[in-house]
């Protein structure tokens, strides 16, 4: 497979500088929500989109004035079922923990409105922010975070259908945030990948929906170091990586640590090979920064798309607004 990169231009008033956020894509279009343009503070949750297949792109934010909403919120969970989109948790406050959130909200994209998701039973996932949600087979799968005292390993799922949670089979990893959760539906798995775990890390295990089962696979070699807070979509039976912190930052969240701009290609679903994909640059804009907390999603079989993130150093922090094409051409 080979990949190239190409800087999107999307006209009018969009999501602007940010990291923590989410992204999401439904039918062509790309939605971006919450995050952070200040350390720490969370943006309100205005819902942005723009149609990825136009001629001519254009930012739109979505009408809820008068809804129910989610309150403002920042590194939280967020997957797609059908036309819907899932957000789970977060926080609102300074420190890993405070004010971190539990609650579950729909999107309805056709309807452009929100529902909060009423939990009828089950084991309630605690409250929690930098966790990571996927999607597989009609129901959410959501797996560790930062809860309220200290990073989480528990994995959880919840069907919209029966409106319950159920406690699964935890993987054999430590408590960790900003890990990399895939649903690769051509084989039943869920792929598990990185996080920070008060260190960088680059375990790699799949769980097997039908068995519940975990397995841990031989983790990458010396060509890729750990991280974590990468971005990542899934294609066909392969889950693509693209960036993430390599080091923390000495001041934690306040600054910026180490990122890469790599791509990588864990062939399948993440129980293969993994390889560095070697992606042309655009001939007009390069390539995009080095970058942590960016989120992105496949827009198509062809397509996939990344928006903002953190980049520069403890000196100069930096989060981006930028919007970036990565297109797939099967050799």
């Amino acid at each position: 497979m080979r990949a190239r990169w190409d800087k999107l231009e999307v006209e009018g008033e969009g999501p602007g500088e940010r990291s923590s956020h989410c992204v999401s894509a439904v039918g062509g279009r790309v939605y971006v929500l919450g995050g952070e343009k200040e350390a720490r503070v969370p943006l309100p949750m205005s819902m942005f989109s723009f149609d990825a297949g136009a001629s001519k792109l254009e930012w739109r934010v979505a009408e809820t004035a008068g809804q129910d909403s989610p309150p403002s919120r920042n590194a939280h969970a967020q997957a797609v079922l059908g036309t819907d989109i899932y957000v789970h948790g977060g926080r609102q406050g300074v420190d890993i923990g405070e004010k971190a959130l539990s609650d579950l909200w729909k999107y309805d994209t056709l309807k452009a409105s929100w529902q909060e998701v009423q939990c009828a039973s089950g084991d309630i996932p605690e409250p929690r922010s930098y966790h990571v949600m996927t999607a597989l087979d009609g129901d959410l799968y959501l797996f560790g975070g930062c809860g309220e005292e200290g990073r989480l390993a528990d994995f959880h799922a919840f069907s919209p259908a029966a409106g319950a949670w159920r406690r699964l089979n935890d993987p054999p990893v430590a408590g960790r945030g900003g890990a990399t959760l895939e649903a690769i539906a051509a084989s039943g798995k869920i792929f598990l990948f990185s996080g920070f775990e008060g260190k960088e890390s680059k375990d790699c295990l799949t769980y097997d929906v039908g068995k519940g089962e975990w397995t841990v696979h031989e983790k990458p070699g010396d060509f890729m170091v750990e991280r974590s807070v990468c971005s990542s979509v899934t294609r066909n039976s392969d889950v693509i990586v693209f960036g993430g912190e390599t080091k923390p930052s000495d001041k934690g969240h306040d600054g910026a640590g180490n990122f890469e701009n790599r791509v990588f290609l864990f062939s399948g679903s993440g129980s293969g090979s993994v390889a560095e994909l070697q992606v042309g640059a655009s001939p007009s804009s390069g390539s995009p920064a080095p970058r942590g907390w960016s989120s992105g999603a496949l827009v198509k079989d062809s397509m996939a798309v990344f928006y903002g993130g953190l980049t520069g150093d403890d000196k100069d922090p930096q989060r981006l607004g930028d919007c970036w094409a990565l297109r797939f051409e099967d050799s």
